[in-house]
This record gives structure tokens, sequence and C-alpha cells, in this order.
């Protein structure tokens, strides 16, 4: 499945599944005791050494805006985005406003091609200030390897006389909202999108599988303060079962989508 198209309210939505792999999950949640993880993986019909492993790109249309959470890997990988993007009859200059999340590669490296050129000629971008200052920072990307550094170089930096740096929670296109995440980056944020009473909250890296949701203090290896990020999951999770808000998460299989139950204080995860 590479796209899925649903709707938030009067909100058109797709889900876009950019260079979707197979994965070995143990070693990316170096926490889990490995008899338990196979067990929870189990439970959810996953084989702990073959999980797949999505990139869910949000496109939102609204009345007035082409909104896209997030880029993909781009140049760096096996980047589908634009022909995902076109086969939904959607050329690149009509997206005009882009969020980027966090600073992690998969989730910025689609901006421009591998020449350094724009990809999207047209959008609006958006970052929470903080994350923006800390992955952009000299001192950061001295502490990086060249291909890193150079994704970054290639992609964010160009950006830095245009893009729109945010600090407070609350809609950045009407109806379309940024939520602080923290943990799994400094200013790691999700989004939520409200439209005619429904509501989708895209949690993006807050949790990377289903089986998190039974396990938050389960870290994946990319949290970069996994006491943060475990409080941050907690939340998110109390908040989704709460609420019954749609969930979206960026690397749960594609589509991505699917809501959290609670029973007797454990959380679980129900594909949409």
């Amino acid at each position: 499945m590479a796209t899925y198209r649903f709707k938030i309210g009067d909100f058109d939505c797709i889900s876009m599944d950019d260079d979707p792999t197979v994965r070995d999950a143990l070693p990316s949640f170096p926490n889990a005791p490995p008899d338990e993880f196979e067990a929870a993986l189990r439970a959810y019909n996953l084989e702990p050494g073959a999980v797949p492993f999505s990139m869910n790109i949000l496109l939102v249309k609204t009345p007035e805006h082409r909104v896209l959470i997030d880029t993909g890997m781009g140049a760096d990988r096996n980047y589908t985005l634009l022909t995902n993007l076109k086969s939904e009859g959607i050329e690149p200059g009509d997206v005009d406003v882009i969020f980027i999340t966090h600073g992690h590669g998969d989730h910025f490296g689609g901006i421009a091609d591998k020449d350094g050129a724009l990809l999207f000629p047209n959008a609006r971008f958006l970052m929470w200030k903080g994350e923006w200052e800390y992955w952009t920072s000299e001192a950061t990307l001295s502490t990086f390897d060249e291909s890193r550094a150079a994704g970054i170089r290639r992609n964010l930096l160009p950006l830095k006389d245009k893009i729109e740096l945010i600090d407070k929670e609350g809609e950045f296109v009407p109806g379309i909202s940024a939520v602080p995440a923290w943990g799994h980056t400094p200013y790691h944020t999700a989004i939520m999108v409200t439209s005619n009473g429904q509501r989708l909250l895209h949690i993006v890296d807050a949790f990377h599988q289903p089986y998190q949701a039974e396990h938050p203090e389960w870290s994946h290896r990319g949290d970069s303060n996994r006491e943060i990020a475990e409080a941050t999951r907690r939340s998110i999770l109390k908040r989704a079962a709460d609420e019954k808000l749609l969930v979206m998460a960026y690397h749960i299989p594609n589509p991505g989508l699917g809501y959290v139950t609670e029973k007797d204080g454990v959380w679980t995860w129900l594909r949409y």
C-alpha cells in the first residue's frame, strides 16, 4: 500500500508510505527484555526478525491549504514521496505548507534533491524553534559523521532565511496545530488535525511500533532522552484512550492509523 486516503471532518487526508522496509526489531529497543519483547510482538502477529517499518507521510488538504507533515528520507534512500503525491493528482508546487516535526533525516530528507534544489517551491516551512536551533547549530553538526551533517546542510540550512519557527502550542493553519511531544528529540512535535468535530493526533515518532502501547517503558534507540520520551508516550497514550482519538504514527505499518484502548491500566493499540 503506497497511499491511503481518509477524511477528518471536511479535510481530505492521505497517508503515504515512503521507503517501506522490514527490520529486525529487537536491536531498536535496547532496554526491552528479549523474551518479553518476542511475546509482545507475536501478540500483534509480528515476527521479531521481520517487522514492517513504514515512513508514513501525512498530507492534509483543507479548503485553503495543502499541508505536508515531514518529507521522508529523500535523496538518501528509495524516495517515493513525489511519485505518491503525483498518483494522487498533487504536484510539488501545490504543497504550500510543510511542517518538519523533528531533526531526524527520515523526516526532512525530502526537502531538497541531491543537488540541493528545493523540491517544493511554493511551500511555507515550519519547525519548532528549539528543534531547529539544536539540529542546525555548528556544535551539533560537529558531532555528526560526514553523511549525516551533509543531509542537514543540504535540506535544512538552505531554509535559514525562510523557515517559520514556532515556540508555543497552537494552530499554524486553520484546523492544524503543533503539539509538544518532547523526548524522541529535544523538541519533537506531534500534530493535531481538527475538522467538523473530528480529530486526528499524529504522534510521529512518540512511539514506533504498536507493542509500545503495552510497554511505554521500552525506548527506541533513537530517543534522545529516554525518561522524557517515556513520559511523553504515557501522556499521549492516556490522552488518546481518554479522548478516543484517531492516532497516526510515522513508523507503524501503513497507513499507521489506529486507536488506543485502556483496560486495567494497560493500553492496547487497535489498528484502524
